[in-house]
């Protein structure tokens, strides 16, 4: 069965609909050689959608016979949080966690703290991602998947407060974002405070 062929009975399919149409359509018993195409159409049309395959209708729908097959995982769609992208399958289960580059997270927070708090933007001296080139060399270049994340403040050594955006997994500490204020005293503690309030509202801290 080709997919131009199902798809004149059915409509459109997405990839992952033909995909599992076509795996029903070669390794279930009950389709029949001849006329096989017109009976998968048919349980398409006839149990309309494909999310729900708990019902008790031996025709079900094709993703309930697929599940019954015990098909191979497909993906039917793709995802991104704050951190990383992955894949959902037809199970609803997430595979291929993938990290995100450092430097687009970063950015990302950046550009939400700026929108959400432009009261504490102009006490912001820099904000220094990961590709802040007087930085740390060792930084990585993604963002460190299932890491646990600190955000805190410290006084300058000189001058100011920082407020620090940190990772730590197995050991490994990174200072991923690095945001400086000159404001002394109160004015300057304030700030860090709200900063790191801030901040930690963003990233789900």
């Amino acid at each position: 069965m080709m997919r131009e062929e199902l798809e004149q009975r059915v409509g459109k399919l997405e990839d992952w609909q033909w995909e599992m149409a076509h795996y029903v359509y070669q390794n279930n018993p009950n389709i029949k050689d001849v006329g096989g195409k017109d009976q998968i159409a048919e349980i398409i049309k006839k149990q309309d959608g494909w999310e729900s395959y708990h019902v008790k209708d031996n025709t079900g729908l094709i993703k309930r016979l697929y599940v019954e097959l015990k098909g191979p995982p497909i993906i039917i769609k793709h995802e991104q949080d704050r951190y990383t992208t992955y894949d959902v399958t037809h199970e609803h289960l997430c595979i291929n966690t993938r990290p995100r580059p450092a430097t687009v997270v970063s950015k990302e927070i950046e550009t939400e703290y700026y929108q959400k708090h432009p009261e504490l933007k102009e006490g912001v001296d820099y904000y220094a991602g990961p590709d802040f080139d007087v930085r740390h060399k060792n930084i990585p270049n993604e963002w460190p998947l299932y890491s646990r994340i600190a955000v805190y403040y410290v006084r300058g050594g000189s001058e100011g407060y920082y407020v620090h955006v940190d990772t730590q997994k197995n050991g490994q500490f990174f200072n991923m974002i690095l945001i400086k204020t000159l404001r002394e005293g109160e004015a300057g503690i304030s700030w860090a405070e709200q900063t790191v309030c801030a901040l930690s509202r963003i990233m789900e801290v």
